[in-house]
């Protein structure tokens, strides 16, 4: 079951932070509706600039998309273990935590800017199932539009990983 659920699980995105965290490709994608609802269809100027807004909207959607999923790990120890052990850490480093459930699952924010001038901040998700522990983390729609945290989101799981198998 945990080898499966681990192919398929991403994070779960609602309402103004889906639309923040996608909101690179929605706009390349209004751009070249925009471009296109003006063209008269004999520019190859136009035709060159929507191709490059819709292989740009691609590229981004699936890149987002790809930055959704859970990194696993396996450890030797339950979920009550992990859990408070990555709290404790979390905790140390003054994470932010914006849910809490014991033992199941943590999301806390990372602060960015001022604080870290390489990133607006980040939201890092762990999930707790037995002696397996997914994490994931991304640029905190909350904060700003952003595609990139200059290496701090693959620090963040790095963290979390090394907490729960070396710690």
């Amino acid at each position: 079951m945990n080898e499966n659920r681990q192919q398929h699980l991403s994070v779960k995105l609602n309402g103004l932070d889906l639309w923040t965290h996608y909101s690179l490709p929605i706009v390349c994608a209004f751009v070249c509706v925009l471009i296109f609802s003006k063209s008269t269809g004999h520019d190859s100027l136009d035709r060159n600039t929507i191709t490059i807004f819709l292989v740009v909207a691609v590229l981004t959607t699936w890149m987002q998309t790809h930055m959704l999923r859970f990194t696993a790990f396996t450890t030797n120890r339950d979920a009550s273990v992990n859990y408070h052990a990555v709290m404790k850490v979390i905790k140390a480093i003054h994470w932010k935590i914006s849910k809490d459930h014991e033992a199941s699952k943590i999301i806390a924010t990372v602060p960015g800017f001022p604080k870290s001038a390489r990133s607006w901040g980040e939201r890092v998700e762990i999930q707790f199932d037995g002696n397996h522990v997914y994490v994931n983390s991304i640029c905190d729609p909350r904060r700003w539009a952003a595609i990139t945290a200059w290496g701090r989101n693959s620090e963040n799981v790095e963290l979390i990983r090394h907490t729960v198998m070396d710690g």
